[in-house]
């Protein structure tokens, strides 16, 4: 599929064709099989004012483009990043869970290890669930999986897998303390679905990313990080959107470990001062109340 041409900047985001597919049939209704329809422009054009958990640092000439293409204001609201002390000692702390996952992290290398997660919704389907296992394999990194839900309850890893990997992986099958994890020297990247909350919080900590995006906004925001260079989307089936796991090897190594991609690396830094820039993102709340105090609706006359 051709880039977009019309906008007024160079752009590289565009739904696949499985997407815009798999998105229709979620909106089909099972038992009655009719699909919800709704006019986006319609409710866009009635608002006054559009407030979004972005900032101009990483979404300027979107937020441009939407004030003109619907005469309106457009206030970030800046990302919201999360609240965290690392270096703080409280309850959680000494949560035997995360005392276990730290003793574990703390004997691995600084930025070596891969956090895997695809947030606590987001349920795996066995084909996805066997060659993401087997692309994490082939790729011979350390990992953290926090592995949570997969599809269905007999959906399985791979007979042996994690015999295979003890010696540099670590699967998590219950909650865990995310912010806490990314927040481990150990950790270098992740490999996340680009759900919003996911992707701010392992920006915030300058983790390069490895994208596997499920639904639309995912997508998006897939190539929102790749087009800044922070991030990289596994390769994908043009017809059907599964992915082998040798594109899961080989877009891991590429983003971890390879020459090529330390520039990735080294751009995920420089974010992670952006997002977790206290300073930024309360100004941005600053400014979004200043402009709901000084906004005046537009007359009807």
């Amino acid at each position: 599929m051709c880039n977009p041409t019309w906008f007024p900047f160079q752009t590289t985001l565009h739904l696949r064709p499985y997407e815009i597919i798999r998105a229709m049939i979620s909106r089909k209704d099972v038992d009655t099989g009719r699909t919800a329809s709704f006019d986006l422009g319609k409710v866009y054009s009635s608002c006054d004012m559009f407030l979004l958990r972005t900032c101009r640092e990483l979404e300027g000439e979107w937020l441009d483009y939407l004030a003109g293409r619907y005469n309106m204001p457009v206030i970030p609201v800046g990302l919201v990043p999360p609240s965290i002390q690392i270096k703080d000692v409280g309850e959680e702390d000494r949560n035997p869970d995360w005392v276990k996952i730290k003793e574990w992290l703390d004997s691995r290398e600084s930025s070596s290890v891969v956090y895997i997660a695809f947030g606590s919704e987001l349920e795996l389907s066995q084909e996805d669930l066997t060659e993401l296992a087997h692309g994490i394999e082939f790729s011979k990194l350390p990992f953290f999986w926090a592995l949570k839900k997969v599809k269905g309850d007999s959906a399985e890893l791979p007979e042996g897998f994690e015999e295979r990997t003890k010696d540099r992986g670590f699967v998590w099958k219950s909650w865990a303390p995310q912010t806490k994890i990314l927040g481990h020297a150990a950790i270098g990247g992740c490999i996340t679905h680009c759900g919003t909350n996911s992707l701010v919080e392992m920006l915030n900590f300058g983790h390069v990313l490895v994208t596997i995006p499920y639904l639309l906004d995912q997508a998006l925001f897939s190539r929102v990080v790749e087009e800044k260079k922070v991030g990289i989307e596994v390769a994908r089936s043009k017809e059907d959107g599964s992915f082998t796991r040798e594109s899961v090897a080989k877009t891991l190594r590429f983003a971890m470990v390879d020459e090529e991609g330390s520039s990735y690396r080294n751009n995920a830094k420089q974010m992670g001062k952006l997002f977790s820039s206290t300073y930024i993102h309360n100004q941005y709340i600053d400014d979004c109340i200043l402009a709901l105090q000084n906004y005046k609706a537009p007359s009807n006359t």
